[in-house]
């Protein structure tokens, strides 16, 4: 992952919650690393660790090619639809 400098805080988040997630053995500041995967076609998707803030708090919903890349680097087969989390 290629580092980055951290981001402002979000304005929307508040003061007392963490902008970190538990990741193995270790904590990872969100807004500090990309989140880099190959589509099936090769290509290279990229996004800032930050995405997943994006996703939990947001609702924001990140390209079908970039979600079966991220699926598909940690072993989960998506040949159909893909389901939307609640």
């Amino acid at each position: 992952m290629k580092s980055a400098s951290l981001p402002a805080p979000c304005s929307l988040l508040p003061t007392e919650a963490h902008a970190s997630r538990p990741a193995m053995d270790t904590e990872v500041w969100l807004g500090s690393a990309e989140i880099r995967v190959r589509g099936a076609d090769g290509t290279l998707c990229t996004a800032p660790n930050l995405v997943i803030h994006y996703i939990t708090e947001h609702q924001y919903c990140p390209p079908e090619e970039f979600c079966r890349a991220v699926a598909r680097t940690v072993g989960i087969e998506t040949a159909g639809q893909l389901p939307l989390a609640d």
